[in-house]
């Protein structure tokens, strides 16, 4: 029996059947998604606990945390909205079985049931965390067993709890199932990714051995476990510490017995050297320091974060406080100062801004909560900028964080009269040695990687010790741990690992030379890095910071430009010791009356310098004294030239021949000087090298006529063995117009300046052009013109995939980019076939775009209507200048995509044909729907476009801060294209009435199109430029799609689509839709999913060089 609540209607889409499950929060259905007639689940809150609840919270935190994943071992969720009656629901995946703990209850089982069960159970999991995800209540019941045999899975359910993982700290826990807790969460009431883990280790037990953790236990019996390997994969599980717990997959990889594939991609290291952390990085060890800044920042009050050099100040800001505030919701604007500063802040905050002050106050007049992040200070404190710059900022009503070296401290408080005595200062430390522990445990966790315990002793020992003999800190605590030597060595040991291993021992650590060697290889790594010149000063530097007793000294900066600045300049020296000391080699400190002065970072690097030095002049010493030899027994007539090597050895030491000459000139008898010897050598070497050359030739013809025969035969074994086959090809161009009925026609143009070049397909993204397509796989044919059209025969490649980007197409603008699917082999060599390709001219490219010039306009928020689903689901409003570009007027239409899917033999992008209830829908003037987002992608780079960007579709509806009259755009943040005021969402049946009239479709009040209609329909439904149906009619691929953590491209991860569409947009939901960044995947070929293309409005990329 439902009850009242439950039968009221959650919308017209959705029919429901019968209840499957009731929670303290809501009730989840059976349902009917009748549109595409699919059996779903629906979980529905109870009455009353709305948004604003903490149910409607924990709510919420379920959709976010698996609405844009897909993957088979996580419940997928279709669609999300609120029903009539005000309360919210989300559409998910209807799954037919029992749950795991039916499983649970029939326990103990075999162990090879009990471990596949849980490794599907932990691939879920991998893919919640890889999406920034914590489950927080992993138990039995929350685990349902689909299908049978080879395609049972076992699906993860009920993200009531989840929570965003945090950086470094765990998340507050809300709740949870007692028995399957980890021990953090149920004393701290805390949880991180590696609860989750602990949560499934303790379910695998229960299916192995029947039994349960002890009420007041952290560890449950493993006693019936008898497999060893087993065994030991559950105890790392089932750490106390998190840290110590392996990842997800990691565990997976465990059960199945699955070793580390060393055929793949090495791991990447989770240590940056000596290098800041940014906001792509995860920061461990500094929560309490994190947490002490972030409670200062109060609105309108500035902070000062205070460091020695080299404890991290800079990696605490941006891996950090940055994603502290990204957490909380809080705009920032961060910059590290350079010359310039006030002008870069002001583009970060306002890029059309004349000043800083206006940029301040155009912030201000939108009453966004801003927090702006000021590193480097010391940079515009020694340039004379400070005072200008701080008084400007502190004016103004925004919370500041001013990051300062600490012995530029009291020069800071003194730039600025908003800096009073009392502002809050928070000294960042270096790692105490449980920071350290983390700092170092944590990031090699993640990996699955683990460090032996006596080798994380040994080794905070050693960077305990090298602290120490730093003697930068004043805290008078034991342990002072620098973050760059701790990163250093922690880069070093995990690069030591080989492909299988997992654990770092001390023998790894002695293999490298302990901390000292470390150390110095990184110093003979830097010192290679640097230029000729450079190094030359770096030797020159060292002998003044290396005392005799083979220690370090402590010289001024002036003494250092004296000693050395008079024979490689001032603007040298301090260029070099400004890069050893970004290399952590050096240090800078100041005495009390601010005179700098600079020291070796640490006295193990002296004698790795000293050795250094002595092989540097050992051999400068013995090319210095090899061209005196050659000096001393040339004659007038009779140069004794040294030979190409000894020129080579020569030239690694600049400013020898020099000061050679000094010394040579002041012998009178000197016929020749080391400057006219080495000339005169140097054009000996370059004659023999001419003769040399001659002969060869002459060598090479004399011998080709007896090895012609061989090398043919050679070439066609190699052809073979290469998959090597031909190809004539034909290429021409077409522009676009309507005939005088208004129908798209393609013409063929001359195009006498085309041309073209073969590439790869990319390795991170095989649907796109990589690199170029090597000589050994391709070899031009011959080339000519007939009537405007390139004829090439004979062309050689490899047999298989590849990529045609085409140039010179009457104009200028972006290639055309062409996948060629198939090409052949070698068993097509004797007979090529013949490829014919037409491309789009540069005014084709260009035909019905529209132009949206460069500025500024405001991007995300809930905007104007205010979208119904709040700022939580929506990308977070800033102003953003884009480039001008031109897009699409209409979306594609099916005129248009039969050009491109005329060639289908060479691309494979294929025209689906519409079924016979949306035949109309096929109509040349109808957008091209049913289009996955691969195709959308190849269809607009055929025409050197590409498809918008998400930011670039917005700003195509808002408009930009100015509209194309000059005039302010009087409704920025609209959600819908027309310019009422203020805008509204009109009654969109109305639209789409008028579209089917439009259309020639007689349907009746109550109908349901099945369909889009023709583009342009409704001519509200156009924005400021001119652009139409962004509001309606399909909705539409952007660019955008989910950012790998490395950054790399996903064939799977969702794309972002935009805009509204016939099916199921209504007038309440469409300032939704125009507002919402929403995920599909890729490969989506639904009848209301189109596209439109765009083209940044910059030059065209021409070859380097012409074949």
């Amino acid at each position: 029996m439902m009850l009242a609540e439950e039968t009221s209607e959650i919308h017209p889409k959705l029919r429901l059947d019968s209840v499957i499950a009731r929670g303290s929060f809501g009730v989840v259905f059976k349902a009917r998604q009748v549109a595409v007639a699919r059996d779903v689940a629906v979980k529905v809150l109870h009455t009353g606990l709305g948004l604003q609840t903490e149910a409607g919270r924990l709510f919420r935190e379920e959709i976010r945390a698996i609405g844009t994943l897909d993957h088979r071992n996580v419940v997928r969720i279709f669609d999300a909205d609120e029903t009539r009656d005000g309360r919210l629901y989300f559409v998910m995946e209807l799954l037919d079985g029992p749950t795991l703990q039916h499983v649970v209850d029939a326990s103990p089982i075999a162990p090879a049931r009990a471990t596949a069960l849980v490794a599907q159970l932990l691939d879920g999991l991998a893919a919640v965390h890889a999406a920034g995800h914590i489950h927080a209540d992993v138990k039995p019941a929350n685990a349902v067993i689909c299908g049978a045999g080879d395609d049972e899975r076992v699906v993860l359910i009920d993200f009531g709890l989840s929570r965003v993982l945090p950086i470094d700290r765990p998340a507050e826990a809300v709740g949870g199932t007692r028995a399957y807790m980890a021990p953090e969460q149920l004393r701290e009431w805390k949880v991180e990714a590696g609860s989750d883990v602990y949560s499934a280790a303790l379910i695998l037990v229960k299916l192995l051995t029947g039994g349960e953790r002890p009420p007041n236990a952290a560890m449950p019996a493993l006693d019936g476990i008898a497999d060893p390997i087993l065994r030991v994969a559950i105890e790392r599980a089932l750490a106390e510490d998190p840290a110590q717990r392996p990842s997800a997959s990691d565990f997976a990889r465990a059960l199945r017995r699955e070793t580390y594939d060393a055929a793949g991609p090495a791991p990447q290291s989770p240590f940056r050297e000596l290098t800041p952390l940014t906001e792509r990085d995860r920061l461990h060890g500094r929560a309490d320091d994190l947490h002490r800044i972030a409670r200062r920042i109060e609105r309108a009050r500035p902070v000062v974060l205070t460091a020695p050099s080299g404890t991290g100040k800079t990696s605490l800001l941006r891996a950090g406080l940055i994603p502290y505030l990204d957490a909380s919701g809080r705009p920032w604007v961060y910059l590290a100062c350079e010359p310039g500063a006030a002008t870069r802040l002001a583009a970060l905050l306002e890029p059309e801004a004349a000043s800083l002050e206006h940029a301040l106050q155009q912030r201000a007049s939108r009453g966004q909560p801003l927090v702006v992040i000021l590193d480097q200070l010391e940079v515009a404190l020694a340039n004379g900028e400070a005072t200008a710059l701080l008084d400007t900022l502190l004016a103004a009503d925004v919370a500041t964080v001013l990051g300062v070296r600490e012995d530029f401290v009291a020069r800071l408080l003194a730039a600025s009269r908003f800096l009073v005595e009392g502002v809050p200062q928070v000294r960042l430390p270096p790692l105490d040695r449980e920071g350290a522990r983390r700092a170092i445990v944590s990031p090699l966790a993640e990996r699955g990687i683990e460090l032996a315990p006596d080798l994380l002793d040994l080794l905070l020992d050693d960077l305990t010790n090298a602290g120490r003999a730093m003697g930068l800190d004043d805290t008078g605590t034991d342990a002072a741990i620098y973050p760059p030597q701790l990163q250093l060595s922690g880069g070093a040991l995990f690069d030591s690992l080989a492909a299988d291993e997992r654990i770092i021992t001390r023998e790894h650590y002695h293999r490298l030379g302990g901390f000292a060697a470390i150390v110095g290889e990184h110093l003979e790594r830097t010192l290679g890095e640097l230029a000729s010149e450079d190094r030359e000063v770096a030797r020159e530097l060292f002998l003044e910071l290396v005392t005799s007793t083979h220690t370090r000294a402590l010289r001024t900066e002036q003494e250092l430009v004296d000693a050395v600045g008079g024979r490689h300049g001032d603007v040298a020296v301090r260029r070099v010791l400004a890069r050893l000391e970004a290399r952590r080699l050096i240090a800078r400190t100041s005495s009390l009356d601010g005179i700098p002065s600079w020291s070796l970072v640490h006295d193990t690097l002296a004698p790795r310098i000293e050795a250094w030095l002595t092989v540097h002049d050992l051999d400068r010493r013995r090319t210095a004294e090899q061209l005196r030899f050659h000096l001393r027994v040339s004659q007038a007539d009779a140069p004794a030239t040294l030979s190409a090597r000894q020129l080579a050895t020569l030239a690694k030491f600049p400013g020898l021949v020099e000061e050679l000459e000094v010394e040579w000139t002041r012998r009178t008898e000197a016929v020749w000087t080391p400057r006219s010897l080495v000339d005169r050598s140097r054009r000996q070497v370059r004659y023999r090298r001419g003769v040399i050359g001659t002969t060869a030739v002459a060598m090479l013809a004399l011998t080709a006529v007896l090895i012609g025969t061989w090398l043919a035969q050679r070439h066609k074994d190699n052809l073979r063995l290469s998959n090597i086959g031909r190809i004539d090809l034909r290429i021409e161009a077409f522009d676009l117009k309507l005939d005088a009925a208004g129908a798209l026609v393609d013409e063929h143009v001359d195009a006498p300046d085309l041309r073209w070049e073969l590439f790869d397909p990319a390795a991170d993204d095989p649907d796109s052009a990589g690199s170029k397509t090597p000589a050994d796989r391709f070899e031009p044919g011959e080339r000519r013109f007939e009537h405007g059209t390139l004829v090439e025969t004979g062309i050689e490649v490899r047999g298989g995939d590849a990529f045609l980007k085409v140039y010179g197409r009457v104009g200028t603008c972006e290639p055309s980019v062409i996948p060629l699917r198939r090409l052949p082999g070698n068993d097509e060599y004797d007979k090529p076939r013949e490829i014919r390709i037409r491309v789009p001219t540069c005014s084709a490219s260009a035909f019905d775009t529209v132009l949206v010039p460069a500025g500024p306009f405001v991007f995300g928020g809930v905007g104007d209507p205010p979208s119904g689903l709040g700022a939580d689901y929506l990308p977070i409003e800033e102003v953003v200048n884009l480039q001008a570009f031109s897009i699409d007027r209409t979306e594609i239409t099916n005129a248009a995509f039969a050009v491109f899917a005329k060639q289908y033999e060479v691309h494979e992008v294929e025209a689906e044909a519409y079924t016979d209830a949306f035949a109309i829908a096929g109509g040349q003037n109808y957008p091209r729907s049913a289009l996955d987002w691969f195709d959308a992608r190849a269809y607009c780079r055929f025409l050197g476009k590409d498809l918008p960007t998400s930011r670039q579709w917005q700003k195509a509806l808002r408009g930009g801060l100015v509209l194309p009259s000059g005039a302010p755009n009087p409704h920025p943040r609209r959600n819908v294209p027309w310019d009422d005021a203020p805008p509204t969402a009109p009654d969109y049946a109305g639209i789409v009435s008028a579209a089917v009239t439009n259309a020639h479709m007689q349907l009746g009040q109550n109908s349901d199109p099945r369909h889009p209609y023709p583009v342009g329909s409704h001519p509200k439904d156009t924005s400021v430029y001119g652009v139409v149906d962004l509001a309606g009619n399909v909705q539409e691929w952007t660019a955008d799609f989910e950012q790998r953590d490395d950054g790399k491209f996903d064939r799977r991860a969702s794309r972002v689509t935009r805009g509204g569409n016939w099916f199921d947009t209504t007038a309440e939901l469409l300032d939704s839709y125009t507002a919402l960044e929403n995920p599909r995947s890729p490969h989506t070929r639904f009848q209301f999913v189109g596209a439109r293309c765009a083209m940044a409005i910059k030059a065209e990329a021409v070859p380097s060089a012409e074949r």
